[in-house]
């Protein structure tokens, strides 16, 4: 599983602690934060995670079809609108076949019932 743009790396972090069997990666552009991930990692004995730099708007360095899962989480705050088609395409690219791209953003609706409105899903 890829969890891209991890900041300090609480997702992928309860992730790798709730599935022990599952490899997790996670990748933001701050070295600051990946050094904050790898030490909560290595704080909490973690041995199915690891954590690097990468800036989500270049070539991913995985190879293709690495990855069952690709995590991103409140990308809209910082990606730029030009960037996205390039993003969807590497994660398509780094994805397996049948793999999830599962990208999770907020509205202004916060946890009231505006923000869970359907959603609908199509293959990438």
């Amino acid at each position: 599983m890829l969890d891209i743009a991890c900041g300090p790396g609480g997702w992928a972090l309860d992730l790798a602690f709730a599935r022990p069997d599952m490899e997790v990666i996670g990748i933001d552009i701050s070295q600051t934060m990946i050094t904050y991930a790898t030490a909560s990692a290595n704080s909490q004995d973690l041995r199915n995670i690891s954590f690097d730099v990468m800036d989500t708007t270049q070539r991913l360095d995985f190879p293709d079809h690495s990855f069952d899962l690709v995590n991103g989480r409140l990308l809209s705050s910082f990606l730029r609108k030009d960037a996205w088609v390039g993003l969807f395409q590497e994660c398509k690219r780094i994805l397996r076949p049948g793999g999830v791209l599962r990208i999770t953003e907020t509205d202004n609706g916060g946890i009231t019932a505006a923000g869970f409105r359907p959603v609908k899903y199509s293959p990438i």
